[in-house]
């Protein structure tokens, strides 16, 4: 699916609009049918882009439901920023033990780091509640 968004083909497109192909789950099952795409291969791959999009969100859904609730494609873990209205809050949320997705997301960073040896690695953690912008700078 990943692949498809990234370079769409109309063969490819052809096949996710093909009934069965994709599970309906809760975004897929309540599709806006009444879209009026674009005649030709445009339309198809428009349509077939929209539709995967949608699964991929429900595999989103899926793992903030179930494996970790802070997930999201984007803007991980923003509801702790935006929700807290003291540092503390947030202290709390980032003392807890490292979520599945968090234990990978660690994993790839320290091999990204073994990989580059980089002499310095910058973070910007933006909290717009409490508008906070800080880079914390490590030495390795």
């Amino acid at each position: 699916m990943i692949g498809f968004l990234q370079k769409q083909t109309i063969e490819t497109a052809q096949e996710i609009l093909e009934l069965d192909f994709l599970p309906l789950g809760h975004r897929l099952s309540k599709v806006n049918t009444e879209i009026n795409w674009t005649k030709g291969e445009d339309g198809i791959i428009d349509k077939a882009k929209h539709y995967a999009t949608l699964f991929v969100e429900e595999l989103g859904d899926f793992i903030q439901a179930n494996v970790d609730e802070f997930f999201a494609f984007t803007k991980y873990a923003e509801q702790i920023a935006t929700s807290a209205s003291s540092f503390d809050q947030i202290e709390e949320f980032l003392n807890y033990q490292p979520t599945l997705i968090e234990d990978e997301m660690l994993n790839i960073l320290e091999e990204k780091i073994n990989i580059e040896s980089p002499d310095l690695i910058c973070f910007t953690i933006p909290f717009r509640v409490i508008y906070l912008q800080h880079c914390a700078v490590l030495n390795l």
